[in-house]
């Protein structure tokens, strides 16, 4: 999955999200750099290019939100959300 490189070298790895999983990273969490969800916007949803650190980070902030979510059907996409980067993240390392 490492397609690329960025400005600084660091490898970028690219991974699909769906419209909805964007959206739940920038309304439902408080990550910081909404601007690094920008990407390619094709059928099959939206391709991410970042460096694995930065989907850690993300990983962490949508398992805080499902946390302290009280609502069980958003708690339960950002759940699925959070496997999603694990799943991935796992399939990287």
């Amino acid at each position: 999955m490492n397609d690329d490189s960025s400005m600084s070298g660091e490898a970028l790895y690219e991974l699909v999200l769906t419209r909805r999983q964007i959206a739940l990273i920038r309304d439902e969490t408080f990550y910081p750099e909404p601007e690094e969800l920008l990407g390619v916007v094709d059928r099959r949803g939206v391709r991410l290019h970042l460096p694995l650190w930065v989907y850690e980070d993300m990983q962490g902030h949508v398992a805080a939100a499902a946390n302290h979510c009280k609502d069980r059907k958003l708690q339960g996409e950002l759940d699925k959300l959070f496997d999603r980067l694990e799943d991935f993240l796992d399939s990287v390392a």
